[in-house]
């Protein structure tokens, strides 16, 4: 596979391997993020279960095969609980930790381990917080996230949550002030934004939804408290013990729950799963016409992509327009490095307030275009018959003009954008020649 068609000379491989992730020969600060889905503890049917195709795909593949040398899937390494086979919850910390270190020292300086996890019990959560902080690694995040199918056959009729959390953790980096809590009224505030979320999403949170999205900001705030005193060579009983009473002095679920109103009958009426309409405000900006790289090229947002991109293949560009209009529409181009920059200073600030983030500059199709034209004849070969775009008529849903005023965002956040648009534009261009 190759990254941007076949303009790259960067090969992409995949490297498949069925062994044990905690010794893995991965170099140390190697890794640019990890992501994993670590086992559920309890030993759930379709484990079990997958020992009977086991048996008939051995027969139809035949013994002679490495891979069905085995009598069973079962192993004696396995990260689930079953007390048959003596495999407890210090043995499942343990296999955790084990991996989570080698993870964590594979990876580079603040770049994210992410996983998810969800359990019924708050027990199951204790070695997810022991592996973490034996990795030295912080938990930045814990985000809720819509996951099992509740018609799935093992959890149909139990009252199982179907919501997972989603663990992002780091050696290093930047925790969000509101995430904090001191006390299980803080925390309710912060689950209360969290299901304010999913119903925008017309996702139902229930009663067990809601205790399982908790399970995860107390463990979160277990690891932050404990990250500094963190002995990972202590026996692991102790170490699930210094979890477990952690939490029982800051105050568990019940506690932070009776900040709660529960209504499991609340929902949103006749939208579709994940369809959102909260507004602007909840979120905090609204964007101008972002560019710069890594944009996708591909579908009809991306001007400034899909111009570079056609005139790299010595393709036609072809800029729409209104009949009244031939220069094309009015929008307001701002480079994705100052929309980061603004994305951080508004985080830092916490206002909560909602802030508009372009450069205020109107500027037509055509006028981008020969901008565009210009900054890349200096570097790359083009075709003259190119410098002439081709015409077509706005698409429906098209706007005539779209600019914004970024006055608020100059006065509140002190930020203005700081890339002119051949600046940008240059960037941009770097990188799609480099990569």
């Amino acid at each position: 596979d190759h990254l941007n068609g076949s303009i790259s000379d960067h090969i992409r491989t995949v490297n498949i391997s069925c062994q044990d992730a905690a010794i893995s020969d991965l170099p140390n600060n190697s890794l640019d993020a990890v992501f994993t889905d670590p086992p559920y503890f309890g030993n759930v049917q379709y484990a079990e279960l997958m020992d009977f195709c086991y048996v008939w795909l051995k027969r139809l593949v035949g013994q002679t095969s490495q891979a069905f040398e085995a009598v069973s899937t079962r192993n004696a390494d396995e990260l689930t609980g079953n007390v048959d086979m003596g495999r407890d919850l210090d043995h499942f910390t343990e296999g955790l930790s084990a991996v989570f270190r080698r993870m964590s020292k594979a990876l580079k300086p603040g770049a994210p381990l992410a996983f998810t996890y969800h359990h019924n019990k708050i027990e199951a959560y204790y070695p997810v917080a022991v592996a973490i902080l034996d990795a030295g690694l912080t938990c930045s995040a814990s985000l809720p996230c819509p996951a099992e199918m509740g018609a799935s056959i093992h959890i149909n009729g139990t009252g199982s949550s179907i919501i997972d959390t989603v663990f992002v953790c780091r050696s290093t980096g930047i925790m969000q002030r509101k995430w904090l809590a001191d006390s299980p009224d803080d925390v309710a505030r912060i689950v209360k934004e969290d299901l304010a979320h999913l119903r925008a999403g017309n996702v139902k949170p229930t009663s067990s939804d809601i205790r399982c999205i908790t399970f995860g900001h107390l463990i979160r705030l277990a690891i932050w408290s404990l990250r500094s005193e963190w002995d990972k060579n202590r026996p692991t009983a102790s170490r699930l013990a210094d979890v477990a009473n952690w939490l029982q002095r800051f105050g568990g679920q019940d506690e932070v729950e009776k900040f709660i109103e529960i209504n499991t009958t609340a929902a949103t009426k006749d939208m579709p799963l994940f369809a959102v309409h909260e507004r602007v405000a909840e979120y905090g900006a609204e964007y101008a016409n972002v560019y710069g790289p890594r944009q996708i090229p591909h579908g009809e947002a991306g001007v400034v992509a899909i111009f570079m991109d056609c005139l790299l293949n010595n393709q036609p560009c072809i800029i729409y327009h209104f009949p009244e209009e031939p220069e094309g529409m009015i929008r307001d181009y701002c480079f994705v490095g100052d929309v980061v920059r603004a994305n951080m200073m508004a985080l830092e600030t916490g206002t909560g307030m909602a802030f508009n983030i372009g450069t205020g500059r109107e500027i037509r199709t055509q006028a981008l275009f020969d901008a565009i034209f210009r900054t890349m004849a200096k570097r790359v070969p083009l075709d003259e018959d190119l410098a002439v775009p081709a015409r077509a008529l706005a698409r429906k849903g098209d706007l005539s003009r779209s600019c914004l005023k970024i006055d608020l965002a100059r006065e509140k956040l002190g930020w203005q954008p700081k890339n002119s648009l051949e600046e940008g534009l240059v960037k941009t261009l770097d990188w799609r020649i480099r990569d």
